[in-house]
């Protein structure tokens, strides 16, 4: 017969050591023999007495990590996906009525009138205006213009009618500049009107005078008159009016009035005042202008 022991010793989950005894026993086979008579009940046995727990064994030391496994490769990388179809635009939407206009609304109420803001400051003077009656002015010459007058007037030569007093009180918007030109301050239509003591000295035979006007010192077209002077030491008075408009830009327009003399001993006379009767003096020119509209 042949027999096999094993002896396994372990530990418990706390630590504790125990230990067990099998054996396996193998043998050969004999023949079976007559059952024997029964035997006698045995008696029953004491109880032994309980072993002493072993004492606990100590833990184990923790066992080292193992070495890192090495890296595994990386795999291919897979094939791209094919690209989707593109999807079709949608079909623009029909578009929406106009919505009905919402009914006005009501009128807020007025508000605080605000503060009064601070008084400006005083602009320029404006230039003059016009009077009720227009722009007006009264003028006159006292000295001899001509024969026996200075600067010896020539036969046949254009002269400017002479001013040398004006108005200063009353004139309002014109004014004589240069002994000669009758000027303006505003546009509008004016009248002109002179009266002239004309007188010849020397000569028996008659003999033409013209007068007329002239524009920013060029003659007036159709504005001569001519009158015939007879004999000498005779005195005549030339007197008439004329309508003009007058323009102003940089500045207004002027006139003059303006004569001539076929005989040279002819001149627009001046008379000082006179006694019996006691009279004031006879200008050689009286020009009144004023302005109609």
């Amino acid at each position: 017969m042949s027999s096999l022991s094993l002896f396994l010793h372990s530990c418990d989950a706390d630590g504790r050591g125990f230990a067990f005894l099998g054996g396996i026993h193998r043998g050969i086979a004999g023949e079976v023999g007559a059952t024997g008579p029964a035997g006698e009940n045995g008696r029953d046995g004491v109880d032994g007495v309980n072993g002493v727990d072993g004492i606990d064994g100590m833990n184990g030391a923790t066992g080292r990590a193992g070495p890192r496994g090495p890296r595994g490769v990386v795999g291919p990388t897979g094939p791209a996906g094919s690209d989707g179809t593109n999807g079709t635009n949608g079909s623009d939407g029909v578009n929406g009525r106009n919505g009905v206009d919402g009914a006005p609304g009501t009128q807020g109420s007025q508000g605080e009138i605000g503060l009064r803001g601070p008084v400006g400051e005083i602009g320029p003077e404006g230039p003059s205006g016009l009077s009720g009656a227009g722009d007006s002015g009264y003028f006159w010459d006292t000295t001899t213009q001509g024969d026996d007058g200075p600067g010896g007037y020539e036969a046949n030569t254009p002269y400017a009618m002479r001013l040398n007093n004006s108005d200063v009180l009353n004139n309002q918007g014109i004014s004589v500049v240069d002994d000669s030109r009758i000027s303006f301050t505003n546009p509008g239509v004016y009248n002109i009107a002179f009266s002239a003591q004309v007188y010849r000295s020397q000569g028996g035979s008659s003999s033409n005078m013209s007068i007329w006007l002239r524009k920013n010192g060029a003659n007036v077209p159709d504005s001569t008159t001519d009158f015939i002077l007879q004999g000498s030491s005779a005195r005549y008075v030339a007197a008439w009016n004329f309508f003009v408009p007058v323009a102003c830009t940089a500045q207004c327009d002027y006139y003059e009035l303006v004569w001539s003399a076929e005989n040279a001993t002819t001149s627009l006379l001046y008379v000082p005042p006179q006694l019996l009767p006691d009279r004031p003096a006879i200008p050689s020119l009286i020009v009144t202008v004023n302005q109609v509209k």
